[in-house]
């Protein structure tokens, strides 16, 4: 209109105006987008971090709290039991990883299991709670599971104590069973056992201290060896036995235990776990823990990974059911470990954080953990010892179980995302300026500086080329150094 009412011919400006909408509107930004998030994905999969989901890439970058798993992702997932308290005795367990040799030393000297018959007893009812599988694995030299890591960690200690599983199993049918579940947190079965119904529960300590038969002096007193345990950073389980286990199994049928003793388990931290968490922290990026393990014992771990301080807090399972969600969300800012915590709890928790208008991250890999994933900014799931329901349910895959690759792969996101406000911003900018040439020659009535095919020709070399060589440009450096900025 500024045209015509200038005296330029309708022609002339109907075409000017086509080239320039041409110019302006970004026709390749779609292409150009799709090439940065699917490099970011080639070099996430080069980090071991298998992409889903293509817009993950760049959201992971703006990430400011992760939520991990202490199992398999800031530790190895290679859980060892190092001490046995059984018959008022701590016995240490030797060995290196799910490999079924190491000595049982009693007082720094070796133990011969055949002269302590409550360690045999221990190591019976860890063989008849463990449906774990423990093999070698010829081609890659190493010792591998398949089941749970801690029934997997009771089978070997009860191999290490000179206990054959197939043989226990052929004198010692199962008659009946109820697998661990979170919540009743035991494991319990019934073998036939020298003419009786051999009862054997593992378990929360808590909760099978609360089914054995011993007085309140006697529960105390266990407490605090209980304690002096977690506090070393074991993971602790409890075991109890009956000699006449009911007819039928089921939870409240269970009652009148006698207590045996504790198995200390220990799942090393990942070496790198250290380095990744300072990057975490100088990037902005707030750590937090969600664990099953006892509060004593996630403390231990959490502060041996940098990821508790003296000044943080911590909250249970039993702390957030007392919560409403709006003090659950005052409580967050202080809270660096969420121990004994069910899938419910995980659930609450990653909804408290996106009240509070965080960007938050969820490591998961059970069945149970697929809501929380779902729920999460993005679920990140893991790749070795996840179920398939939660890689369904997630937007990354750690192939490694590595906490140390959802930094890595973090810093890529602040990458992409750099990339993308570059290209964004070339793109309008160029166009800009054709349009403001434009309109000031017609302001000022001189003639058109630029011509339709003049237009469409440094469209298509500036949008073209330039786009694509901005989309390849390495990632910048500093990208983890201080907070990231948000859109």
């Amino acid at each position: 209109l500024l045209g015509i009412i200038s005296g330029k011919s309708v022609k002339e400006m109907f075409t000017t105006v086509v080239s320039l909408s041409v110019s302006m509107i970004p026709e390749g930004l779609p292409i150009v987008m799709t090439l940065v998030l699917a490099t970011g994905v080639w070099r996430m999969s080069k980090r071991n971090v298998l992409v889903k989901k293509l817009q993950a890439v760049e959201a992971l970058g703006q990430a400011r709290i992760i939520a991990v798993d202490k199992t398999g992702t800031i530790t190895k997932n290679e859980m060892v039991i190092r001490k046995v308290y059984v018959g008022g005795k701590f016995f240490e367990v030797k060995g290196v990883g799910y490999e079924p040799k190491g000595e049982i030393q009693l007082n720094g000297s070796v133990a011969d299991s055949v002269n302590y018959p409550e360690l045999l007893l221990a190591g019976k009812i860890a063989a008849f709670c463990a449906n774990a599988r423990v093999m070698f694995s010829e081609e890659e030299k190493v010792w591998r599971i398949a089941g749970d890591p801690t029934e997997a960690a009771m089978l070997v200690l009860a191999e290490k104590l000179g206990l054959s599983k197939n043989d226990l199993e052929r004198k010692s049918p199962l008659v009946d069973e109820i697998p661990f579940d979170y919540k009743f947190k035991y494991h319990a079965t019934i073998r036939q056992l020298d003419g009786q119904k051999f009862l054997a529960v593992v378990g929360a300590p808590e909760v099978i201290l609360g089914l054995s038969q011993i007085s309140k002096e006697e529960k105390q007193g266990l407490e605090s060896v209980f304690l002096s345990m977690s506090r070393e950073g074991l993971r602790v389980i409890a075991f109890a036995e009956s000699h006449d286990g009911p007819k039928t199994l089921k939870p409240e049928t269970i009652g009148d235990l006698t207590f045996v003793g504790f198995f200390g388990m220990k799942d090393a931290l990942r070496a790198e776990v250290a380095e990744a968490m300072q990057k975490a922290a100088s990037a902005g990026i707030r750590v937090v823990m969600i664990t099953g393990d006892h509060k004593v014992t996630a403390q231990a771990i959490a502060k041996e990974a940098g990821i508790y301080q003296d000044s943080d807090t911590i909250l249970t399972g039993q702390d957030i059911d007392a919560f409403s969600d709006a003090e659950l969300s005052e409580k967050l800012a202080r809270t660096s470990v969420f121990a004994r915590v069910t899938p419910e709890h995980k659930l609450r928790i990653i909804k408290a954080y996106k009240a509070a208008g965080e960007i938050v991250a969820m490591t998961g890999d059970g069945v149970n953990d697929a809501p929380s994933l779902v729920a999460a900014d993005l679920g990140v799931a893991m790749g070795k010892i996840g179920t398939e329901v939660a890689k369904e349910a997630s937007d990354i895959v750690l192939l490694d179980d590595n906490f140390a690759s959802i930094v890595g792969a973090a810093e890529e996101g602040r990458g992409i995302y750099k990339t993308i406000k570059k290209v964004i911003l070339y793109l309008f900018s160029t166009s800009t300026g054709e349009v403001l040439v434009i309109a000031g020659a017609l302001v000022l009535r001189y003639p058109l500086p630029l011509l339709a095919a003049q237009i469409i020709w440094l469209n298509f070399v500036t949008d073209g080329f330039l786009d694509v060589a901005l989309a390849m440009e390495p990632k910048e450096k500093g990208l983890m150094q201080g907070k990231f900025e948000r859109p």
